[in-house]
């Protein structure tokens, strides 16, 4: 999926942004590969979607995400997670 290739190809990058619902590849997928491929660079990732279902944020968090924002959000507050998981 393009995301995975982004990180492999840019493995600097301080924080991921990705959605649940996603073609392809979905969010919590990525999360595994991301967690699961030792050649992955361990990115930061914080979920921004539609989807509030508590499964979905306790699958999402067990497969390493640090953040979690449903849609519609300010933009304020992602930038807030994002300087707390980037920066803590």
């Amino acid at each position: 999926a393009r995301g995975l290739d982004m990180v492999r190809d840019y493995p600097d990058v301080a924080l991921m942004v990705c959605d649940i619902n996603m073609p392809k590849l979905n969010g919590l997928e990525l999360l595994k590969r991301l967690q699961t491929d030792d050649g992955m660079p361990r990115v930061p990732v914080v979920m921004l979607t539609t989807e509030g279902n508590p499964a979905f944020i306790k699958e999402a968090k067990q497969w390493g995400a640090k953040g979690w924002l449903v849609k519609p959000f300010k933009p304020e507050n992602l930038v807030e997670v994002a300087r707390k998981i980037v920066y803590d």
